[in-house]
């Protein structure tokens, strides 16, 4: 996916209300992996970085009511401030007016779907 198609898909989404903490983590995750040099979210080194909601965690998405902090896996050779800068493109207009931080927790060969089929 293009940055312009993971920014239209941020626009469609919308702007979401920072008291709906499971739709903004899901609506960030979902809008995240599909930015150019993205392979995937990170939960960090021992899975702290995460939404905790009931019954479930967003790997990789911490929502608070100060910040959002994406942590991602980028693509091997790809510029990561412009990676990051693609990545909070489209996070801003999702969380609620708070600052948004992008942490690049590692970085991998090839694509997620490359790493599934073992290319």
């Amino acid at each position: 996916m293009t940055p312009k198609v993971a920014e239209r898909e941020a626009a469609a989404i919308g702007r979401l209300e920072p008291t709906d903490l499971p739709a903004v983590a899901d609506a960030i995750a979902a809008v995240v992996v599909h930015c150019r040099g993205v392979v995937g979210l990170h939960g960090g080194r021992f899975g702290e970085a995460a939404t905790y909601l009931p019954g479930r965690r967003v790997h990789g998405v911490e929502v608070t009511e100060s910040a959002v902090t994406v942590h991602i896996v980028a693509r091997l050779g790809a510029v990561l401030p412009t990676v990051a800068a693609a990545v909070r493109r489209v996070v801003v207009p999702l969380a609620g007016g708070v600052p948004v931080h992008v942490v690049v927790e590692d970085v991998v060969a090839g694509s997620a779907k490359e790493r599934r089929r073992g290319v």
